[in-house]
Protein backbone atom coordinates (compact mmCIF):
# COMPACT_ATOMS: atom_id res chain seq x y z
CA UNK A 1 0.00 0.00 0.00
CA UNK A 2 1.55 3.79 -1.06
CA UNK A 3 2.11 6.29 1.07
CA UNK A 4 -1.21 8.38 -0.08
CA UNK A 5 -3.53 5.52 0.67
CA UNK A 6 -2.20 4.63 4.39
CA UNK A 7 -2.70 8.72 5.15
CA UNK A 8 -6.14 8.84 3.86
CA UNK A 9 -6.84 5.56 5.63
CA UNK A 10 -4.75 7.39 8.74
CA UNK A 11 -7.73 10.16 7.99
CA UNK A 12 -10.50 8.26 7.69
CA UNK A 13 -10.04 6.48 10.74
CA UNK A 14 -9.24 9.41 13.03
CA UNK A 15 -12.52 10.85 11.83
CA UNK A 16 -14.36 8.22 13.38
CA UNK A 17 -12.79 9.03 16.65
CA UNK A 18 -13.87 12.41 16.27
CA UNK A 19 -17.87 10.95 16.29
CA UNK A 20 -18.01 11.46 19.86
CA UNK A 21 -17.73 15.39 20.12
CA UNK A 22 -20.31 14.90 17.26
CA UNK A 23 -23.12 12.60 18.78
CA UNK A 24 -22.34 12.42 22.64
CA UNK A 25 -23.53 8.93 24.27
CA UNK A 26 -23.44 7.28 20.57
CA UNK A 27 -19.38 8.47 20.18
CA UNK A 28 -18.45 6.34 23.42
CA UNK A 29 -19.79 3.25 22.27
CA UNK A 30 -18.25 3.96 18.68
CA UNK A 31 -14.87 4.36 21.10
CA UNK A 32 -15.11 0.89 21.76
CA UNK A 33 -14.67 -0.19 18.47
CA UNK A 34 -12.49 2.47 16.90
CA UNK A 35 -10.09 1.94 19.58
CA UNK A 36 -8.53 -1.27 18.70
CA UNK A 37 -9.48 -1.02 15.03
CA UNK A 38 -7.01 2.66 15.09
CA UNK A 39 -4.21 0.60 17.20
CA UNK A 40 -4.46 -2.81 14.47
CA UNK A 41 -4.12 0.00 11.94
CA UNK A 42 -1.46 1.79 13.10
CA UNK A 43 0.52 -1.91 13.72
CA UNK A 44 -0.33 -2.96 10.61
CA UNK A 45 0.34 0.16 8.70
CA UNK A 46 3.31 1.75 10.04
CA UNK A 47 4.85 -1.56 11.97
CA UNK A 48 4.96 0.53 15.27
CA UNK A 49 3.73 -1.23 18.82
CA UNK A 50 4.73 1.85 20.81
CA UNK A 51 2.24 4.04 18.42
CA UNK A 52 -0.38 1.68 18.64
CA UNK A 53 -0.59 1.52 22.09
CA UNK A 54 -1.14 4.79 22.25
CA UNK A 55 -3.66 4.89 19.98
CA UNK A 56 -5.48 2.73 21.40
CA UNK A 57 -5.22 4.21 24.99
CA UNK A 58 -5.59 7.82 23.24
CA UNK A 59 -8.92 6.26 21.81
CA UNK A 60 -10.23 4.21 24.87
CA UNK A 61 -10.14 7.55 26.97
CA UNK A 62 -13.66 8.68 26.48
CA UNK A 63 -13.62 12.85 25.86
CA UNK A 64 -9.79 12.77 27.75
CA UNK A 65 -7.46 12.51 24.76
CA UNK A 66 -10.16 11.64 22.05
CA UNK A 67 -9.03 15.13 19.88
CA UNK A 68 -5.82 13.57 19.18
CA UNK A 69 -5.17 12.12 15.28
CA UNK A 70 -3.15 9.39 16.53
CA UNK A 71 -3.15 7.56 12.82
CA UNK A 72 -2.21 10.80 11.17
CA UNK A 73 0.67 11.17 13.73
CA UNK A 74 1.33 7.82 13.14
CA UNK A 75 1.45 8.50 9.30
CA UNK A 76 3.50 11.73 9.84
CA UNK A 77 6.43 9.42 11.98
CA UNK A 78 6.37 6.91 9.52
CA UNK A 79 7.28 9.36 6.74
CA UNK A 80 9.96 11.21 8.63
CA UNK A 81 11.56 7.98 9.32
CA UNK A 82 11.92 6.89 5.87
CA UNK A 83 13.17 10.18 5.03
CA UNK A 84 15.93 10.42 7.87
CA UNK A 85 16.43 7.15 8.42
CA UNK A 86 18.74 5.91 5.57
Amino acid sequence: MNDTAKLITSIIIDAFGYVSYIVPGFGELLDIVVAPVTAWWIYYAYDSKAFAILGFTEEAMFYILDFIPSCTIAHVFSVLKKGYGD
